[in-house]
């Protein structure tokens, strides 16, 4: 009920409050969240990629936040990860999100650091700068990764 609105939906910042909440509670809370809901958001995906796989798709793309903790990079092709530094992160998810510092920094250092994700994923995009010249480079990499991965000609 604590997680609740009156008219039955999930209340999102009710639940964030409780599972980003800095403590071994919270560390708790988010572990059993993950264990409920990861069957189900891996059951979706495979469906999805499975319906793609008989329309002939030539590529799927997976933008999951817990995509490595809840092992689904273990069925991809190819893991690409975004890092950005911690103090972009928090600038880009305050101006994105409207949420205060604090909640925002609960997020992130509830994340792994940026060595876990490296150490799983086969591609690393940097996104630490901003304006035309980094999003060119990033269209670039995502070109090249679409190219290594034959979508592209």
């Amino acid at each position: 009920p604590a997680i609740l609105s009156p008219d039955g939906s999930l209340d999102r910042t009710a639940l964030a409050a409780l599972v980003f909440e800095d403590s071994d509670t919270g560390r708790q809370k988010r572990a059993r969240l993950n264990q409920i809901t990861h069957r189900f958001v891996i059951a979706r995906t495979d469906e999805l990629i499975a319906t793609y796989r008989e329309q002939g798709k030539r590529a799927v793309v997976i933008d999951a936040p817990l995509l490595i903790e809840a092992g689904m990079h273990r069925g991809c092709d190819l893991t690409v990860c975004v890092l950005a530094a911690p103090a972009v992160r928090l600038t880009r998810l305050m101006a994105r999100d409207h949420k205060s510092e604090a909640d925002i920094l609960a997020r992130i250092h509830a994340q792994p650091d940026d060595d876990f994700y490296m150490q799983h994923a086969d591609v690393v995009l940097r996104t630490d700068a901003s304006g035309a010249e980094q999003e060119e480079q990033l269209r670039q990499s995502v070109a090249d990764i679409l190219h290594r991965l034959e979508v592209l000609p």
